[in-house]
């Protein structure tokens, strides 16, 4: 058809190849993680935990501390009350004296101390008289009442015992020479290394009065 502009295609003309090739292998990606950047990361994860965690850390040793602390000082408060009611309440007469030996003169591994005592709730009967001996063995602290031994405590590092006679402290006490009863006796207990202390002051008369009274009297 005349007047028409005609237009063709030149099919000989092919769009050029190659112009965009595929990667080699030094342009290919890999993903993954090498050694050095494992080891890193896990000395840094273990350098923030430490930082975080280390506060904390202290803080629980500090409670555990202080927990295992009361309860130890709960534990000595209650043996040196004992002692101290019973001691408090010591006498002698004929038949009863207050014998106190240190380690050197005993066959313990700490001091001892035998008496007998009027204390409420030494007896097997809650009442009346009792004969009281404390001693240390290995490092357990003992107690013998009325012939019946049985453990106090464990982990004692030292059980000392001094005697006032109102002029001096001694190591040692025997009231069957000295004919009467110290002033005061000083009670030192060791625990784990902590020290725990109490002075007792102790009656000064003899008790003469203990035999049983007739009924025809």
């Amino acid at each position: 058809m005349s007047g028409l502009l005609h237009t063709s295609f030149d099919n000989s003309v092919k769009p050029v190849v190659g112009l965009v090739s595929e990667p080699d292998e030094r342009q290919r990606v890999e993903f993954g993680f090498t050694l050095v950047e494992v080891i890193m990361a896990v000395a840094i994860i273990g350098i923030i935990a430490a930082v975080v965690y280390s506060p904390l850390w202290g803080v629980m040793r500090t409670v555990r501390d202080t927990r295992e602390k009361m309860e130890l000082c709960q534990t000595a408060r209650c043996i040196l009350w004992k002692m101290s009611g019973e001691i408090s309440n010591a006498f002698i007469n004929e038949r009863n004296n207050l014998t106190g030996c240190d380690a050197k003169s005993n066959d313990y591994d700490g001091d001892s101390i035998s008496f007998s005592s009027t204390a409420k709730g030494s007896g097997p009967n809650q009442k009346g008289i009792s004969r009281i001996e404390y001693y240390l063995d290995g490092k357990t602290l003992f107690k013998s009442l009325d012939g019946r031994v049985f453990p106090i405590v464990k982990d004692v590092d030292d059980f000392n015992l001094s005697y006032f006679d109102r002029l001096n402290w001694t190591e040692s006490w025997d009231s069957s020479l000295r004919g009467k009863l110290p002033k005061m006796i000083e009670i030192n207990l060791w625990l784990k290394g902590e020290l725990f202390s109490v002075s007792v002051a102790v009656p000064v008369t003899k008790v003469t009065y203990l035999k049983p009274i007739s009924k025809n009297l």
